[in-house]
């Protein structure tokens, strides 16, 4: 499965509040400040499968991955844009009637008389579909928000804008200390 998602409109966190959660007061570091808040949130969104706002998705999914029901990388799902289906030649061809799928909850159940023909192809379906929370900076979950600063804490601190790096392995249990609910994250 390859997936893209729409770049970010804005992230979820200001420069202003990583400043005073970290307690900076110059503006010498301002670009590693940015550098963190966007590696930040990438990190969130990729450990929760969740955006912090609406944008799209794309997946190209094969033969074997388009089977029934087609499970989402990223939640909440809002709406299916487009289904495509790929020819035998690889190129994508026009779109499957939504009379063929139905989107239910984080999945897409397709029809039983579908007519997707997606047989051992390597490239077979392109999903598009809206995901993420309905939400702004302002009024994004409170413990989701918490995550996305203290990983900011983390990643300045280190000078690095790769947890993977700064923290090793255990990602999860070492930024959150068991400290945050993100039960709405699963």
């Amino acid at each position: 499965m390859s997936v893209s998602i729409e770049a970010v409109g804005t992230e979820p966190v200001t420069s202003a509040e990583v400043k005073n959660y970290l307690k900076l007061d110059t503006a010498t570091d301002d670009s590693l400040v940015t550098d963190v808040i966007v590696a930040a949130r990438e990190w969130a969104e990729e450990w929760t499968h969740r955006l912090t706002e609406v944008r799209a998705v794309t997946l190209e999914l094969d033969s074997n991955e388009a089977r029934n029901p087609i499970e989402l990388p990223f939640v909440p799902a809002v709406s299916v844009t487009t289904i495509k289906e790929y020819s035998d030649a690889g190129v994508l061809g026009s779109a499957i009637s939504s009379s063929n799928y139905l989107l239910v909850g984080d999945r897409i159940e397709r029809g039983v008389s579908d007519g997707w023909d997606i047989d051992k192809k390597r490239k077979a379906v392109q999903v598009v579909y809206e995901c993420g929370e309905e939400a702004t900076a302002t009024d994004l979950k409170g413990q989701f928000k918490l995550v996305i600063l203290e990983a900011c804490a983390i990643l300045y601190e280190e000078r690095m804008v790769n947890l993977d790096k700064a923290l090793g392995p255990h990602v999860p249990g070492n930024l959150c200390h068991n400290r945050f609910d993100l039960s709405f994250a699963v």
